[in-house]
């Protein structure tokens, strides 16, 4: 019970803080009117949404191979665990930006009260989120024999293309990703770096679809550089706790 009341109030305190923080950032008669909107504030939110797009995205993944196996529990813990890192992540940057409202003289014509009052409906969701998070914290402990119990994203992935009806292509996949010299389960390391990789540039060519041609090339390489940084750090602090990728031969109840 507390596992589900936890994953509910989790999920609407991400909602709620991603909302925010679109409309924030992205809404620029907004945006003119907050002190959290530049740096130091504004890089918290920036890495705080590249933390919960990873975490997020892994999640949602192992609840489809969670459902494509009829609720497995050996991916419960996971799929809580997930949820609480991202209810985490978001009250750190709704705590940086209440910090910038107090201390930092209002940049446009809202008043500090106003300010808050943007931020109550994301801090409450969140704090009552944070509240399941520590009823439930015992739940989120290791089982020591979850290394082998445990399954990673791509046993969730292979869950549901053999759920589709595609058994035969499945079968086909956890062995190619068991054997193959060139399985991401090979190269852990490597598929942060490139996926960090990607996503930065992908990042620096968006903004210049969306705000202009950059000044200088430097400036898109710095702005790519960070965002790489960020999909490739929380790649890497999640690699073992989120179980995103094992490594070959450690079995799981899904093989």
């Amino acid at each position: 019970m507390r596992s589900r009341h936890l994953l509910r109030s989790g999920a609407l305190a991400i909602a709620a803080f991603v909302v925010f923080a679109w409309l924030t950032t992205q809404v620029h008669v907004l945006r003119d009117q907050l002190p959290f909107t530049d740096d130091p504030w504004d890089a918290v939110t920036s890495f705080a949404l590249i933390g919960i797009a990873v975490v997020g995205g892994a999640t949602i993944v192992r609840a489809l191979g969670a459902f494509a196996r009829r609720e497995d529990p050996s991916a419960a813990r996971l799929i809580v665990l997930g949820v609480s890192i991202g209810v985490v992540i978001a009250a750190v940057t709704l705590a940086s930006d209440t910090i910038a409202v107090l201390v930092v003289p209002p940049p446009g014509d809202l008043s500090v009260v106003a300010m808050l009052a943007l931020l109550a409906v994301p801090v409450a969701a969140t704090v009552v989120a944070l509240v399941a998070v520590w009823e439930a914290r015992s739940g989120l402990r290791v089982p020591a024999t979850a290394p082998q119990l445990e399954p990673d994203l791509l046993d969730e992935v292979d869950a549901v293309v053999d759920t589709i009806g595609a058994a035969r292509f499945a079968g086909w996949l956890a062995t190619w990703l068991e054997t193959s010299p060139v399985s991401p389960r090979r190269h852990r390391l490597l598929v942060g770096v490139v996926g960090g990789l990607i996503a930065g540039v992908g990042a620096s060519a968006w903004h210049a679809i969306r705000e202009g041609a950059w000044a200088s090339p430097g400036a898109a390489v710095v702005f790519g550089g960070l965002i790489a940084a960020g999909v490739t750090g929380a790649y890497l602090l999640g690699l073992e706790p989120l179980r995103l990728l094992r490594s070959p031969g450690v079995t799981t109840r899904t093989n």
